[in-house]
């Protein structure tokens, strides 16, 4: 038995939603999408369009406060210095753009008590202050860890295990180390203290 094709939902939905304004459109005019002449020749439109207007401008905003100050050039040097370090998410994207954003030159004299120094001056001088401190801790916690990888590359070289991952064969012996030094310990007991002046 032959049955009618269904129509798609996308085109019911559409006419669904055309139709209505279709009906209003021609009974007179959309009353969210109106305008009324004002004093002087100025317009005064509906708040419909008065949000669709300022959501409008919004969006151009972060360009124009990208494109317009430093942040280009400071986003592009800390992000080459992360590859370059080869620390592909360290530090995170959040810093670097937040870097960017206060990183201004103050020019302003020196503060008399430490109340008078103002925020964007503040905020860049403690995230570089944690990033050297998180670098250090870092730097400090990358030793052992890289001395166990050249043991083992040396090993496996002097066994001619040339195919054999270094990466591969080092895992369970850092993961030993750790456990064995009490890593979790050290590691946040380290970081804890970090945080006392």
């Amino acid at each position: 038995m032959w049955r009618p094709a269904r129509p798609p939902a996308v085109a019911v939905l559409l006419a669904l939603l055309v139709v209505p304004g279709l009906a209003a459109a021609q009974v007179g005019d959309l009353p969210f999408l109106t305008s009324t002449p004002g004093p002087g020749g100025t317009q005064s439109y509906s708040l419909a369009v008065q949000t669709l207007l300022l959501l409008t401008a919004l969006t151009f905003l972060p360009a124009v406060l990208l494109l317009m100050t430093g942040f280009t050039r400071v986003v592009i040097v800390l992000s080459l210095l992360r590859h370059a370090l080869g620390t592909q998410a360290s530090p995170p994207n959040q810093v670097l753009v937040g870097l960017a954003l206060f990183l201004k030159l103050a020019r302003q004299p020196p503060p008399k008590v430490k109340d008078d120094i103002p925020l964007r001056v503040l905020v860049p001088a403690f995230v570089t202050s944690e990033l050297k401190t998180a670098f250090q801790i870092g730097f400090l916690i990358f030793i052992p860890f890289l001395v166990i990888d050249i043991v083992v590359a040396s090993v496996l070289m002097s066994l001619g295990m040339m195919m054999l991952s270094p990466v591969l064969v080092a895992l369970p012996f850092k993961l030993m180390l750790f456990v064995l030094a009490d890593g979790w310990n050290l590691l946040i007991g380290s970081l804890a203290a970090s945080f006392v002046p």
